[in-house]
């Protein structure tokens, strides 16, 4: 594992929240301070989305089949990540 030095910035995140610190410390001791923190109001899917799932004919024949809901949820924290 590869040591901090000081003054090095480590960012952790979850795709809800982002925390960046800052080592303190020396390489054999780290301490790390918090120096940012950042954050997004990312409801669960069911509130972002009011639509029901698209609908698709076959190419052939009367058969339907419905699409797949999107989930806006995870497509948040992707994109919140992707900010960061």
């Amino acid at each position: 594992m590869k040591r901090l030095v000081r003054h090095a910035r480590v960012l952790v995140t979850d795709g809800a929240k982002a925390l960046v610190f800052r080592n303190e410390g020396d390489a054999q001791n780290a301490d790390l301070k918090l120096v940012r923190s950042y954050a997004q109001d990312n409801p669960p899917t069911r509130e972002q989305g009011s639509d029901k799932p698209g609908r698709t004919n076959a190419s052939a024949g009367v058969n339907r089949s419905s699409m797949e809901t999107p989930d806006w949820h995870e497509i948040a924290e992707a994109e919140f990540v992707a900010r960061i």
